[in-house]
Formats: structure tokens, C-alpha cells, sequence
């Protein structure tokens, strides 16, 4: 079974796209005003694209010209999320970030209870002072 993706398209979009290609004016829910999401399978999806970019060069006027434009981008988002970082949920995804200091200073701190580094502006400033400070072992 071909996997389908459910694409949101606007009125303007779906009837826009209904008039490059009237064989999908049945299922783009012309009637109906607000935003709607169509399944396509993958093999329309490709389709689709591909005769609505080459319509958009070709469009009547700006607005038409814009709806198509939004159509593609549609479906190019649509195969990215399938494919790409959108394939991953975002609660298992996992960023890997570079952070570069500058004028910084690192000091490796040592103590009979806790190994840590403390990153220190140069020159230094005094960012935090701690009073008292416990590893939680000890009463």
C-alpha cells in the first residue's frame, strides 16, 4: 500500500491547483473555506508538484502566482517531514550545539568533595558567590 501525507492547503491553494489539474477537483474540497489537509499519495504528491511549478510561470496574475508557489512549498515541506528532521518527534530528537567563548578564562576547581569547572570572564568579574555549599552527602 502507497503511504499517503495529508497536505494543508488553503481554498486558494486547492482551487488553484484544481485548475492546473481538474482530475484532482473532486477530492481538494473546493466548497469549503478554511484550510484543509488532503492525503496524496507519494506518486500524486511528485505529480502535483511538478505541473504546478511549471503552471506558476504561466499564472493569469500575482496572487495566482503566489497560491501555486504556496502549493509546492507545501509539498516540498511535506517530503521534508517525511524524510527529514520532521520524521523524528520532537521530544526524541537530539541537538548537538557549538558554543565558542570568548575572553574566557577556564579554571579547574578541585575540592575534597566536588570536582567541577567554573568558566570565568577576562577579566574576571564576580558573577555568583556562593555562601555555603553541600553535596548533599553530608548532614
Amino acid at each position: 500500500m502507497a503511504s499517503s501525507h495529508n497536505l494543508p492547503l488553503s481554498q486558494a491553494q486547492r482551487i488553484a491547483t484544481a485548475e492546473v489539474l481538474p482530475e484532482f477537483t473532486d477530492r481538494l474540497k473546493l466548497e469549503e473555506k478554511n484550510p484543509r489537509k488532503i492525503p496524496f499519495t507519494v506518486e500524486e504528491l511528485k505529480s502535483i508538484q511538478k505541473s504546478v511549478h511549471a503552471a506558476r510561470s504561466h499564472a493569469e496574475n500575482g496572487m495566482k502566482r503566489a497560491s501555486l508557489r504556496h502549493v509546492v512549498d507545501a509539498i516540498t515541506k511535506a517530503f521534508e517531514d517525511a524524510s527529514g528532521i520532521g520524521s523524528i518527534p520532537a521530544t526524541d530528537r537530539l541537538y548537538q550545539f557549538k558554543i565558542t567563548l570568548l575572553e574566557v578564562i577556564l579554571h579547574a576547581v578541585r575540592n575534597d568533595a566536588v570536582a567541577f569547572l567554573a568558566i570565568v570572564p577576562s577579566p574576571p568579574k564576580l558573577i555568583f558567590q556562593l555562601d555555603k555549599f553541600s553535596t548533599g552527602g553530608e548532614g
